[in-house]
């Protein structure tokens, strides 16, 4: 990594010759805070923004350690070094499992290697940042999309209780709450989907894709206008397919049930999906094309996006193609899509040639 001066550092040491050495030595590479005792280092914590943290663990009061537990409590957000002679393994041992510290470092510390493990600290900050705000997104609107169908049918169902004796409005009020319904199921389903999709690991097995198809369509059979569409497979192994199950099955289900909902529903016109795949030198190809209604050519580089929904009367959350995302991530593969708006899309996925070894 470059010099970046953007990177802020916490240096704790009580003796003054490492504080100047570390000064001297990286002052032009990071923006630099000492603290010659691990209590003026919470203290420095507790008022100033810090990104990485090297403490060095024999200090008096308090080891490196045993500040890196109380850092943990009170300041997570920091990446965590300690410093460490060779003697101190249980301290290292200790480090990682009760402070938890990112890396520790051999002391007198190399220039160049402190460095490195400074910038792969700052690394992995930025990666947890992502995630925490990531994350924090995704439970803000998660709830918010469970929470606005719940408000939607407590609110009917008290219009229907005042309104018993009106069977045209009774029957009006029922509609909308099994509509309500549907959008909480959906949700709900995308959210145990995403979940699944995260916490499984990798485990590559030989996959039959047509029985994958078969089954994924039987269990989409309840989707609204699914008895509509008019599916198309042209699905041809010249060799054995191996790769997740889990993942591989997520895909599909997202992209079809994407395709079901985003369909033309209107008279004269049949809707059509065709699921296509095959295998080359290269790897695996698998398309699945449609001709729905398509979408804008702004909107094509945020249709990934973790919740973005095109046409919000649409049920679901949104979380359909991130989910994809994520998968052909985990499959080291990727995905084009081309759209155009009244005609359909067609996604392509290329997925790379896996082996039992790959898990």
């Amino acid at each position: 990594m470059d010099t970046d001066k953007n990177i802020k550092v916490l240096y704790i040491d009580d003796e003054q010759i490492n504080l100047r050495a570390f000064v001297a030595n990286f002052r032009n590479r990071y923006e630099i805070t000492t603290a010659i005792s691990a209590e003026q280092g919470l203290e420095i914590l507790a008022e100033n923004f810090i990104h990485i943290i090297v403490c060095d663990q024999r200090m008096p009061n308090m080891t490196g350690v045993q500040f890196f537990e109380k850092v943990q409590v009170e300041f997570p957000d920091p990446m965590r070094l300690l410093l460490t002679g060779y003697a101190d393994i249980e301290a290292v041992i200790n480090s990682i499992n009760k402070g938890r510290v990112f890396s520790y470092i051999d002391k007198p510390w190399d220039d160049s290697q402190l460095a490195e493990a400074i910038d792969n600290a700052y690394k992995a900050y930025l990666t947890k940042k992502s995630q925490a705000e990531e994350l924090d997104f995704f439970i803000y609107k998660a709830s918010h999309d469970l929470r606005g169908p719940l408000a939607s049918i407590k609110g009917l169902v008290d219009l229907a209780k005042a309104d018993l004796g009106n069977r045209q409005q009774l029957d009006f009020y029922l509609t909308m709450v099994d509509n309500s319904i549907k959008q909480l199921v959906e949700t709900v389903n995308e959210l145990l989907d995403y979940k699944k999709l995260e916490a499984s690991p990798i485990q590559i097995i030989s996959v039959d894709l047509n029985d994958l198809v078969a089954s994924l369509l039987s269990s989409l059979q309840y989707v609204e206008n699914y008895s509509r569409i008019d599916f198309k497979i042209n699905i041809t192994h010249s060799e054995a397919f191996y790769t997740d199950y889990i993942t591989i099955r997520s895909l599909l289900q997202n992209l079809v049930h994407n395709a079901i909902n985003y369909g033309k529903y209107v008279e004269g016109n049949k809707p059509l999906i065709e699921i296509n795949f095959e295998q080359n030198a290269e790897g695996n190809t698998l398309i699945v094309r449609d001709n729905g209604i398509g979408m804008r050519p702004e909107v094509l580089n945020q249709i990934f996006d973790m919740f973005y929904r095109d046409n919000v009367a649409t049920a679901g959350s949104g979380l359909g193609l991130y989910i994809v995302k994520k998968g052909i991530k985990k499959l080291r593969g990727s995905i084009e899509v081309a759209s155009e708006y009244g005609k359909g899309t067609c996604f392509t996925l290329n997925l790379p040639k896996m082996n039992l070894g790959n898990n």
